[in-house]
């Protein structure tokens, strides 16, 4: 079985657990996931099996849309509800016109830095691990962009938001980031991830479809091949004389090239 599955998590389970339960399924060994959604958040998870292993670099890559709910007025070490409350301002007024300008100035390229609760590693320890202990580790901020920041909702102190962006985005993070910015906290109250590039949850299955209606045999017609995910890639196409040398590592010529199809920008990957 070889190909990408479009699949919903649910919200309560990490996402490692959630590829525990595929696997015992579909009785598939070969397989990993793109993008981890933290315990509490749901949808569109990008499970590779087989062959489709090999491009799980490619689709790390991939900007990610994102429906999420913020709580104005608390915050809490976690950056989201599961976590312990730090403050709680229950008396506070925000012009909804601030609101909306704070969380517009997020749009475009940013820094943010990692939350403390995060599976990120230090000298080989996630950071969460760090957190519990009692000695947290703070990261440096990085770069990111928020490509899109919509308001669908604001019914104070709660705000809902789509959100596109690219890769290592925090969604915790950034209504940290909001309520810091509007000297009230902030914390991140629910999670659904709707689009991973090009992929969308729509067209993902959850667990109990795959479970009561589809065998392996059948869950093969809805595995994405793997030749489709790279052709949505951007791709350069490269003389035949080149192709031949490039698997031995050379640097890549101009003369060498013979067109660029789709949009492309530093520091991007290519097919």
């Amino acid at each position: 079985m070889d190909g990408i599955l479009l699949f919903n998590k649910k919200a309560g389970i990490t996402s490692f657990i959630a590829l525990d339960e595929l696997r015992e399924v579909l009785k598939v060994r070969k397989m990993g996931h793109c993008g981890t959604l933290d315990n509490f958040a749901s949808g569109l998870l990008l499970v590779c099996m087989g062959q489709a292993l090999k491009v799980v670099q490619f689709l790390e890559n991939l900007d990610k849309e994102y429906l999420a709910k913020i709580r104005l007025g608390v915050s809490t070490d976690t950056y989201d509800f599961q976590g312990k409350i730090l403050s709680n301002l229950s008396n506070f007024n925000l012009d909804e016109n601030r609101v909306r300008r704070v969380i517009e100035s997020f749009r475009g390229q940013i820094w943010q830095a990692p939350p403390p609760y995060s599976a990120l590693k230090f000298q080989g320890k996630r950071l969460s691990d760090y957190a519990r202990a009692g000695t947290p580790v703070t990261k440096e901020p990085r770069k990111v962009r928020i490509n899109s920041i919509e308001i669908l909702k604001l019914f104070l102190p709660f705000v809902d938001l789509r959100i596109s962006c690219s890769k290592g985005t925090y969604i915790r993070s950034l209504a940290q980031d909001i309520g810091s910015k509007l000297n009230c906290g902030a914390h991140l109250t629910s999670l659904t991830r709707i689009r991973i590039g090009p992929f969308k949850l729509q067209d993902a299955l959850d667990i109990e479809k795959i479970r009561g209606n589809f065998n392996p045999s059948k869950l093969q017609n809805y595995l994405i091949h793997v030749e489709d995910v790279l052709n949505s890639l951007p791709t350069i196409k490269i003389t035949d004389k080149f192709s031949e040398k490039i698997k031995n590592g050379p640097d890549l010529k101009f003369k060498d090239i013979l067109s660029v199809e789709k949009e492309f920008s530093p520091g991007i990957r290519y097919v």
